[in-house]
């Protein structure tokens, strides 16, 4: 005896319909009911949250880091900060009356001014320093002979400063030693 197949789609799979849709009937049912629907709404409510303090994290640390990174930006160490720094370190200043020809010497050497706002260029062995601001140069020599090349570019503003000084502390001479003051005698005291 042979099965056709409408007989054998309406026997099977009628049962299986059948039971899909009373499953189905039940689920509604149970959804309906007032405890069911608190649980889902708190269930929602706990998913709302998590997220919105998530975003809210995020949100914080993004706008944290875009307002550091345009605070240094926008205020760059001044020329008095790199003066003193680098003084503390045996650095100084060229004069342009007794280093003229130098000065013209290094700045021929540099790289191009143009290449960031507020950079910092140190010399091979940390000897020099030049800080562009607003495109002049500022120099700094310990020894101020003649600088080795190339030029080591070190960063722009706050984030070249702190290598520069990084840099200037390892190239740094070793401090003299400490003399013990002199006291000042009275020429009419007598020392037993």
């Amino acid at each position: 005896m042979a099965i056709s197949w409408s007989q054998f789609d309406s026997g099977v799979l009628g049962r299986h319909a059948a039971r899909a849709a009373a499953l189905r009937e039940n689920a509604q049912r149970l959804a309906d009911r007032p405890e069911f629907v608190a649980t889902r709404r708190r269930a929602l409510t706990a998913f709302y949250l998590f997220a919105a303090l998530s975003l809210g994290c995020w949100a914080e640390d993004a706008s944290r880091a875009t307002s550091i990174a345009s605070w240094l930006k926008g205020h760059p160490p001044s020329a008095l900060l790199w003066t003193k720094s680098l003084e503390t370190l045996g650095y100084r200043v060229p004069l342009i009356s007794r280093d003229g020809m130098l000065l013209q010497r290094v700045a021929r050497t540099l790289p191009s001014p143009l290449s960031a706002e507020n950079a910092v260029w140190s010399s091979a062995n940390g000897q020099w320093f030049v800080v562009f601001r607003d495109a002049v140069p500022s120099f700094y020599c310990r020894d101020c002979s003649p600088p080795q090349l190339p030029w080591v570019g070190l960063g722009d503003g706050w984030n070249g400063f702190e290598p520069a000084m990084t840099r200037a502390q390892k190239s740094a001479a070793p401090p003299l030693p400490v003399r013990k003051p002199v006291v000042a005698r009275d020429p009419l005291e007598v020392v037993f």
